[in-house]
């Protein structure tokens, strides 16, 4: 229900950056286009992001054209070019990896095409106009807090506890704030022998999971 929340959240913001006002029916072909480029359908949360951005954007009087790159970033490029061929005013891209999408954003930037980075942040480029994510810190501290709450470390539980941390993928630039999330909780108790990792993997440049 959170994460629900969170997507409607997201939405309602990347709606009101392009402005509402329905067009009438003699304004159809008229209507500014919207690329929505989406990672994949094979996870919910996206083939539901999808969904209701489509009807959100409909409904405040634009066009749509929405692909998923089912992970591929090849594809993902391939797809954006298609949507700046077809005369795209606004890109939404939620991004596979998103230090590929350099040259797709300067070649929008020339068309005078708005790039929205959408959850994650589109990387090695000034030629994004908008992003829109979630406070990826505090999700990472939600975490944290999870596991404290789990294992009663607030409590005095004495330990020591072992785990073992794997972050997210090192072309996912989420990956960074979610991490220090996690560890704004978890580092006192690791510092102090209540937790234990035996493999030692502690930072994120080695627990990092390549995708």
């Amino acid at each position: 229900m959170k994460r629900s929340l969170m997507i409607l959240a997201c939405i309602i913001v990347t709606v009101g950056f392009l402005g509402c006002g329905k067009a009438s029916e003699n304004q159809e072909s008229s209507k500014p286009v919207i690329g929505i480029s989406m990672p994949t359908k094979e996870q919910p949360i996206w083939a539901a992001y999808g969904v209701r951005l489509v009807e959100a954007f409909e409904n405040a009087g634009y066009k749509t054209i929405i692909e998923f790159a089912e992970d591929v970033p090849e594809r993902q490029i391939s797809q954006l070019e298609n949507m700046i061929t077809r005369g795209a005013k606004y890109l939404v891209i939620a991004a596979v990896d998103t230090y590929s999408l350099t040259d797709i954003c300067q070649k929008a930037k020339e068309a005078d095409i708005k790039v929205l980075s959408c959850d994650r942040l589109i990387m090695n480029t000034t030629n994004v106009d908008y992003y829109v994510t979630f406070d990826l810190i505090r999700m990472g501290e939600l975490l944290g807090e999870a596991i404290e709450r789990g294992l009663k470390l607030k409590e005095g539980a004495a330990g020591p506890f072992t785990l073992e941390i794997f972050s997210g993928s090192p072309d996912d630039s989420n990956s960074v704030p979610f991490y220090e999330g996690a560890m704004n909780i978890l580092r006192k108790y690791l510092d102090n022998g209540t937790l234990v990792v035996r493999s030692g993997q502690v930072d994120l440049s080695v627990n990092g999971i390549l995708k």
